[in-house]
């Protein structure tokens, strides 16, 4: 026998006739296979080709010999997310686990679905969760009894048509019999199955009523929802209209700014009167500026010998300016500070003596331009200069002939600094898309990084995948993280193109959640999962990219996964001061899922 499933078959308990008008008068008005399927419970689906099913009918009466007839009774009632149906209570096979171990083991080598199975009995599939609860609500209390004698395997020609019973296995102490089914399909009777002036109808007619009075309330919503949007988006285009002329008068005056600088520059003034420049107004220096560069002078001041330098971004006053095609050399600038870059740490202390960080970065006159610059890219903070104070000062002793020593030893040093300086610059990254980039670490104290043991735990859901080299892997290819993890029925793995996909071009990371549908069909849906996938920050885990959205995965196809395509530029993964690279260079992606309900399943469209 063929261990592949079609879903043209089923087996199946069919209840007997007298319990259908109970049963069909619940499923009329919301199941939308209710002219395809009769009521039934599924104990294999997919079930076997119909050239296979007289094979199967006697390999199943075989196994059930030994059980007798059920008596089925519905009381209670359940929903799968959007599905509602009933519940089936048999007391002499709770849960009906004992008649489906037994079908099951009849067919070894049969490929079986790998969801749980759950007998039920579908009654109607709905919009969303809350029409599907509403509807369950509002069900009076019930109490109907049916009986079973028999195992019924079902066929169809297609999707679109009925189910007929091919074969029956009659179930009864000690019987093996086999009987040949009816080649008429099953027929929907809507007369039967709402009779006029029922109560069960009716009720189920004012489920509906209220059903188009929800949707029709959540339409006006939608739309109300789109005119306020679109007046927020006209109010926005009124404001941007209402700054045009001031940004436009601003940025004339600074053009105006530039040019009479630009003049002076090139015609000195003879008059005496050659500072008057500076009596410009400083245009777009915002108050955050003038805030941040008074707290680091308050600090310098307070704590000599432990300034802290000043950002470039800050510096724009003094007339530092970085050139863009070096990215390292300074220009622009009065010769004392090409030394000290745009960094602008203090020469000297109060007491008239070099501060820490003008002696770290003292060189010597015979040390090549090139050089000088690779020193003074060092970013500098206070915990570095405060580190390399702590090493200097266990090698000199503190004598008013300090500063002596540390030229006289300085110049000794500076080979071994100047080769070090040549073996970073030949490990620079290669700039071109044919080579692969690598990781650079820095001799320089960056920010520190925090340790993962003491990072947030893994929340219900989540998972973490550490990528270690993430820049060996070639661009627009991914890798997946070698283990799943299962949330209800939907099982999950994070997939991370370090080096960018094709739709990043290899410029920025992309971190996806990829579905594992498992064995059931391509065109399968699982609905409205809510997924949210993390870049951890290794410098400060509460500043970590974190990005969340629902959707509906596909069991095959480019819906299977979903994520972003510009988590981080590629080129932050090969600094080591980067704050989104462990000290080795490695990378951190946490991906978490939550469905709807913990019985949802995946299903058609």
């Amino acid at each position: 026998m063929s261990s592949s499933a079609t879903k043209m078959s089923a087996l199946a308990l069919v209840p007997d006739a007298a319990a259908w008008p109970a049963i069909q008068a619940l499923r009329c008005a919301h199941d939308k296979q209710v002219r395809i399927w009769p009521p039934h419970i599924n104990l294999l689906y997919p079930f076997v080709s119909e050239a296979e099913l007289e094979l199967a009918a006697q390999r199943l009466a075989k196994v059930t010999k030994q059980l007798g007839p059920l008596k089925l009774m519905f009381q209670r009632k359940g929903r799968f997310g959007s599905t509602a149906f009933l519940v089936p209570e048999c007391v002499q096979d709770p849960g009906l686990a004992r008649l489906h171990n037994v079908c099951v083991s009849a067919f070894p080598d049969f490929e079986l679905p790998r969801r749980a199975f759950v007998p039920h009995l579908t009654i109607g599939q709905f919009k969303n969760e809350a029409d599907c609860q509403a509807f369950l609500e509002c069900i009076p209390p019930m109490a109907i009894e049916a009986e079973v004698g028999c195992l019924s395997l079902l066929v169809r020609a297609s999707m679109q048509q009925p189910f007929r019973t091919a074969w029956r296995v009659v179930l009864g102490v000690n019987i093996a019999a086999v009987e040949q089914g009816s080649s008429q399909p099953y027929m929907y009777d809507a007369a039967a199955a709402c009779p006029a002036g029922g109560a069960q109808a009716k009720q189920v007619e004012r489920v509906g009523r209220q059903n188009k009075a929800n949707d029709e309330a959540r339409r006006r919503a939608n739309i109300d929802g789109k005119k306020e949007t679109e007046e927020k988006a006209k109010l926005e285009v009124k404001e941007t209209t209402r700054k045009e002329p001031a940004d436009k008068a601003c940025k004339e005056a600074r053009r105006e700014c530039n040019d009479q600088a630009s003049t002076r520059d090139s015609s000195p003034c003879t008059t005496g009167h050659g500072d008057s420049m500076n009596e410009l107004p400083k245009l777009a220096v915002s108050k955050s500026q003038d805030a941040a560069r008074e707290i680091i002078a308050s600090y310098n001041k307070a704590m000599p010998g432990w300034e802290v330098p000043l950002p470039p971004e800050l510096n724009v006053d003094q007339g530092v300016m970085v050139d863009n095609i070096e990215k390292s050399k300074v220009v622009g600038a009065p010769q004392s500070q090409q030394v000290v870059s745009s960094q602008g740490v203090a020469e000297s202390n109060e007491l008239g003596e070099p501060s820490w960080a003008a002696r770290l970065l003292q060189t010597p006159p015979s040390l090549p331009a090139s050089c000088k610059v690779r020193i003074v890219k060092e970013q500098l903070n206070a915990a570095s200069i405060q580190k390399r104070a702590a090493a200097a000062d266990n090698h000199h002793p503190k004598t008013v002939n300090r500063n002596h020593h540390h030229s006289a030893e300085l110049p000794k040093k500076l080979p071994q600094r100047q080769s070090q300086v040549k073996h970073c610059r030949n490990c620079m990254p290669p700039t071109g898309t044919d080579r692969q980039p690598k990781f650079i670490k820095s001799e320089t104290v960056s920010k520190p990084k925090t340790d993962p043991a003491r990072w947030p735990p893994v929340r219900s859901g989540e998972m973490e995948f550490m990528l270690n080299s993430p820049l060996s892997i070639s661009p627009t290819r991914s890798v997946c993280s070698s283990s799943s993890l299962s949330v209800g029925d939907f099982t999950f793995k994070i997939m991370v193109f370090p080096r960018g996909t094709q739709k990043a071009a290899g410029k920025h990371l992309g971190a996806f959640v990829l579905a594992e549908p498992g064995n059931v069909e391509p065109d399968e849906l699982f609905k409205n999962v809510k997924f949210e996938i993390t870049l951890v920050n290794w410098a400060n885990f509460a500043r970590s990219a974190v990005k969340s959205e629902t959707f509906s995965f596909k069991a095959s196809g480019p819906e299977i996964d979903r994520g972003w395509h510009d988590f981080v530029a590629v080129d932050e993964l090969t600094k080591s001061e980067s704050e989104w690279v462990g000290p080795t260079g490695s990378v951190c992606v946490r991906a978490r899922c939550q469905v709807p309900s913990l019985e949802q399943r995946w299903s058609s469209a």
